[in-house]
């Protein structure tokens, strides 16, 4: 065998080597997409969620949409007898760009008919209440500075 038919192999082994850690991530994050996949993912983290807290987290719907969407609807959180927290829709849209500086920009969250009670959770500290439409746009959450601009409430 000549010289230049080994490097080339060696190139081209080296080149699998590097490429396959990207290409699984990239399967994974196209998986993602799949909404029996999300169901699965969504049922093991409410699992994870009781086991960790002690609260139970349902969710109806959950669908994540191309790039940093997510719908979710028909949601609950209780712990014990008490429910904390119940829903039809939370809807968020994140501006991907930012992340990779360390960055949180949300296009929007959307947040429609949902019933908060935060019962016994904060001695001396009651939150009771009712959302009929909530939406609002929050600009650079700085995660390093642990900062964060709202930009609108509606």
């Amino acid at each position: 065998m000549n010289k230049k038919g080994i490097g080339a192999k060696t190139f081209k082994i080296i080149g699998a080597v590097l490429a396959t850690p990207m290409i699984i991530m990239l399967l994974a994050i196209v998986l993602l997409y799949i909404p029996s996949i999300q169901r699965y993912a969504i049922d093991k983290i409410g699992r994870i969620v009781a086991e960790e807290s002690g609260y139970n987290l349902n969710i109806g719907t959950f669908r994540l949409h191309f790039p940093l969407s997510f719908s979710i609807n028909n949601y609950t959180l209780t712990q014990k007898s008490d429910t904390l927290l119940q829903g039809r829709e939370l809807r968020a849209n994140i501006n991907p760009l930012p992340l990779l500086k360390g960055e949180i920009e949300v296009n929007y969250i959307y947040i429609d008919s949902t019933t908060i009670d935060s019962h016994r959770l904060v001695d001396g500290l009651r939150i009771k209440g009712h959302i009929g439409h909530f939406r609002t746009s929050i600009r650079n959450i700085e995660l390093a500075d642990n900062k964060i601009n709202v930009s609108r409430l509606h």
